[in-house]
Parts: C-alpha cells; sequence; structure tokens
C-alpha cells in the first residue's frame, strides 16, 4: 500500500516544474527504495514466521505421538499390574488353605496340649488359692493385734492428754490465785499512799503484761 501511495506521488511530480520535479523524483525514489527495503524485510519476517509455525506443528504432532505411545504403554502397564495382581492373590488364597490345613492338622495336638496345661494349671491355682488362704489369715491376725495395739496406745495417749490438761488446770488456776493475791496486795499498799507509787505503777505494769499470757485473756 505504500509502495502504490509512492508511485502515485511521483506521477504527480512529474507534471510540475522540472527543478522541483526532479529535487522530488530523488526524495520519491529514496522513499521508494525505503518502502521496498521494508517490504523485503517483512518478506523475510513473514518466511520466519511460517518457518516457526510449521516446525511448532511439527513438534505437536510429534508430542501428540509420544503422549499416545504413553497412553498405550500405560494401558499395557495397568493390564500387566492387573494380572500380577490376580497372580498375588491366588498365591495368597493357596497359601491360606495350605495354613488352615496345617492348622488343622496341628490343631487336636494344641487341644490335647491345653488339656494337660490347664489340668496343671488349675492344681496350681488350688495351691495358690491354699497359700493365700493362710497368707491373709496370717495377715489378718497381724492386722488385729496391730488395730489392738494401736488401741491401747491410743487410750494411754488420751490418759496422759487428760493428765496433762489436769496440770495445765491446776498451773493455771494457782498461776491466777497468785495473781488475784498480788493485785490485792498491791491495792492494799496503793491505799496507804506513800512515794512508792513509781514502783507500784512498775509492779501493776508487770502483773498486767503477765494476764496477757493467761488462759481466756480477752483484751
Amino acid at each position: 500500500m505504500q509502495r502504490n501511495k509512492a508511485v502515485n506521488e511521483r506521477e504527480q511530480l512529474k507534471g510540475q516544474d522540472p527543478l522541483p520535479l526532479r529535487k522530488a523524483k530523488i526524495t520519491q525514489e529514496a522513499a521508494l527504495h525505503g518502502v521496498e527495503k521494508q517490504a523485503a524485510v517483512s518478506a523475510a519476517a513473514t518466511e520466519k514466521a511460517k518457518a516457526a509455525s510449521e516446525k511448532a506443528t511439527a513438534a505437536q504432532k510429534e508430542a501428540e505421538a509420544k503422549s499416545t505411545a504413553a497412553a498405550a504403554a500405560r494401558v499395557e502397564a495397568e493390564a500387566t499390574a492387573a494380572a500380577a495382581e490376580q497372580a498375588r492373590h491366588a498365591a495368597e488364597e493357596a497359601a491360606r488353605k495350605a495354613e488352615e490345613a496345617t492348622a488343622a492338622a496341628t490343631n487336636k495336638a494344641n487341644i490335647a496340649k491345653a488339656a494337660r496345661a490347664q489340668a496343671q494349671a488349675e492344681r496350681e491355682s488350688a495351691e495358690a488359692a491354699r497359700a493365700e488362704a493362710a497368707n491373709r489369715a496370717s495377715a489378718a491376725e497381724k492386722a488385729r493385734e496391730a488395730a489392738e495395739a494401736q488401741s491401747r496406745a491410743a487410750e494411754a495417749a488420751r490418759l496422759e492428754s487428760e493428765e496433762q490438761e489436769k496440770k495445765v488446770a491446776a498451773a493455771v488456776a494457782d498461776m491466777s490465785k497468785k495473781m488475784d493475791e498480788a493485785a490485792a496486795f498491791l491495792a492494799e499498799v496503793k491505799s496507804k499512799g506513800g512515794n512508792r507509787l513509781g514502783g507500784i505503777w512498775w509492779l501493776e505494769r508487770e502483773l498486767a503484761e503477765a494476764k496477757k499470757f493467761m488462759p481466756g485473756y480477752k483484751k
């Protein structure tokens, strides 16, 4: 399209003034040469693209062929695997039947052996039961003796506790009596007056502090 346009422009310039026409002709020919060169480049690019397309088409066909071959190989492999699986199942079934036959053959011997073992176990169990009964009787006797000993110890502890409580009560009563006597004495001394008030105050303070440690003390 560009080439045709350049040719038309050149034809139009032929009817104009010779000098400008020559200049325009040179310019037109240069433009036409550029268009022709560009057309050649485009043609080469088209050929290259066509070659690349043909190559891609060939590669696609080759890939499709390989895919078809791979699918066929997969089908064949699956068939082989299925056959192998069937053979394995058959072998397992044969082995199972052989094991069942062996088990049936040895079952009677095992039953007899188990019966002998059971009889022996029952005898041993009876002996163990007798021994366990004897051990339990001995343990019960020891437990009874221990309980009686604990009971005697608890009774002795109770009596000792009661005795201690009595001693503490007597001591508290004696202390209370003495403190009452001291308080009465201080009251008597205070009533008489004199210059011993400082000493009396100190004794009253000591007496008050001592009362704090008496049972039942309340502030």
